[in-house]
């Protein structure tokens, strides 16, 4: 009968602990990438935690002491005492390190403690609400904790602009149903985007200017949703349109002046949960990196003359294109739409030239690129933009 009333206890305990774990998001942050400070006040908070529900895991401090130590250390304790302040006892049955990092990243395994379990009191004696102070840390430690989970980015050095804020969200599709968009790029996974691909809100779309972009986008501020320490480099590829219906800040989230990403769930499960809906995100532009040169898919009609440009490394966008054939000098372009340029001009048996330009001002020329003997339905593939 007592083993079973031990059982009923431990899994009452265990059940709260998961609890408190799915509400703080706190007992299992791993400390490699926290500072030393970050590391004790992580395990104070924990501790004091486990001890408001009677249950005592790796002390937060404790260390052996010489006989100078303990003197130093009564007279930080009571210098603590007189001015107000907590002052801290403890008093563990075994030496543990409060910084140590566990391999798995997690609190490690409860047990019961017959030691002396951790004191907390106030310079009069008197031991405060521990869920208050529990409170009290969260609010204090979680802008900590979630600056020790952004690691360093491994897209830094192709950065082509700083972080800056938005918003995510996400929906469903098949792979295999992966085709059309606003920029005109058809199949996605023909053309080598496959689900790593973006809906852009009217703030940053630009007409179709940014079709082809890359933008590295991180979960941010979400320790209950984020997935720590990833990031994941997407290509726009399509246009999420404005809903007027509802205001900006309430259910128009891809209306103006809101700078939104619509990605496929594939994409957005790399960097979040997906019970997160609309999420805050940081997002850079950063180069595109592609395999193979830069393609020219032929259409139109007659003298109606279309392309369509993809696979397009570097700054991965399009700002402006121009055309020559052996019969004509260099002739501009316009956008169609997304990355669709069109000119009226017979090229009827010439080979065709284009010279185009990026966004960061790189300008790379195809010369006869699509030969003389050309069909409209084909697809060319010339030169790539170097890094």
């Amino acid at each position: 009968m007592e083993k079973q009333e031990k059982k009923i206890e431990f899994e009452t305990a265990r059940v709260a602990v998961k609890k408190t774990k799915e509400d703080f998001m706190i007992l299992t942050v791993g400390t490699s990438n926290m500072d030393d400070e970050v590391k004790v006040a992580h395990m104070f908070f924990r501790n004091a935690i486990l001890q408001e529900m009677g249950i005592h895991g790796a002390p937060a401090t404790s260390r052996t002491t010489t006989s100078g130590d303990q003197e130093a250390t009564a007279s930080n304790e009571h210098a603590g005492t007189a001015t107000g302040e907590l002052a801290v006892t403890d008093e563990p049955s075994s030496t543990v390190d409060p910084t140590s990092s566990h391999p798995s990243g997690t609190v490690p395994p409860l047990h019961r403690s017959h030691s002396p379990p951790l004191h907390f009191t106030d310079a009069h004696g008197r031991t405060p609400d521990l869920g208050a102070m529990s409170l009290l840390l969260v609010l204090f430690l979680l802008p900590a904790l979630a600056a020790a989970h952004q690691r360093p980015s491994s897209y830094g050095s192709s950065a082509l602009t700083e972080w800056r804020n938005a918003k995510a969200s996400y929906f469903s599709i098949d792979p295999e149903d992966a085709v059309g968009g606003a920029c005109g790029f058809g199949d996605l996974g023909k053309h080598g985007y496959g689900m790593a691909t973006v809906g852009l809100s009217t703030a940053l779309f630009e007409r179709g200017a940014s079709c082809g972009g890359c933008y590295e986008v991180r979960c941010v501020e979400d320790l209950k949703y984020c997935l720590p320490g990833t990031s994941i480099v997407v290509t726009a590829t399509n246009f999420c349109p404005p809903n007027y219906g509802f205001p900006a800040d309430a259910g128009g989230v891809c209306n103006p002046p809101n700078h939104h990403f619509l990605l496929p769930i594939q994409a957005f499960e790399k960097i979040a949960l997906w019970k997160a809906g609309v999420m805050p995100i940081q997002y850079r532009r950063v180069k595109c990196l592609r395999e193979g040169g830069v393609r020219f898919s032929v259409s139109g009609k007659g003298s109606f003359f279309t392309v369509l440009i993809s696979n397009v490394g570097g700054a991965g966008d399009v700002r402006s294109v121009k055309i020559k054939g052996t019969e004509s000098g260099w002739l501009s372009m316009g956008r169609n739409w997304g990355q669709i340029w069109h000119i009226n001009l017979d090229l009827t048996g010439q080979p065709v030239s284009f010279e185009l330009t990026s966004s960061d001002g790189t300008t790379m020329t195809n010369f006869n690129v699509v030969p003389k003997d050309w069909e409209f339905g084909k697809t060319y593939t010339g030169k790539q933009f170097l890094l």
